[in-house]
């Protein structure tokens, strides 16, 4: 996308966030950035792990056979080794994202870089911990014709809620 048109993009976009009404508040800060993405299959749990064990440290949650848990700081010992249904771990720069695809996993490593390929914004959901929202950067691209278009969404950590 040309810089002269992602900037009249944002500036259209901002535009509509100052807008009286509350319909409009509610839009989010969207950002121009790049993002790359390093995106393999495996077919060993051991490969898939090797790759899991390299975001040790981080924070995310990890879906196995036995249940799903969250990984706060580091990968908790009872999950090490498990068969890996689904995972998603930041550790600070990268986003992992791991799915079961029956007889292989596919593994995904998105990291941000300089540049306005994208147009970037974060998101929080829920999370099965009463405790925690999971929080997400999800990147927009421009697509002739068809105008932005959501490319990708990336795992960013987890946000702690406060105890009532």
């Amino acid at each position: 996308m040309k810089d002269n048109d992602l900037n009249s993009t944002l500036a259209a976009y901002r535009d509509l966030q100052g807008v009286q009404g509350k319909q409009w508040r509610m839009l989010a800060d969207l950002r121009p950035t790049g993002l790359h993405c390093d995106s393999r299959r495996v077919s060993s749990l051991a490969d898939v792990w090797n790759v899991i064990n390299a975001f040790d440290g981080g924070s995310g949650w990890i879906q196995c056979s036995s249940g799903q848990s969250l990984v706060i700081a580091g990968i908790p010992e009872n999950l090490k080794g498990q068969p890996v249904l689904a995972a998603e771990l930041f550790d600070q720069q990268r986003s992992l994202h791991v799915t079961c695809e029956g007889d292989h996993w596919s593994l995904s490593v998105y990291t941000e870089e300089s540049g306005n390929s994208h147009l970037a914004e974060n998101v929080t959901f829920l999370s099965t911990s009463e405790n925690h929202r999971l929080r997400y950067r999800r990147y927009w691209q421009a697509k002739p014709g068809e105008g932005f278009r959501l490319q990708a969404a990336r795992f960013t950590g987890l946000i702690q809620e406060k105890a009532q």
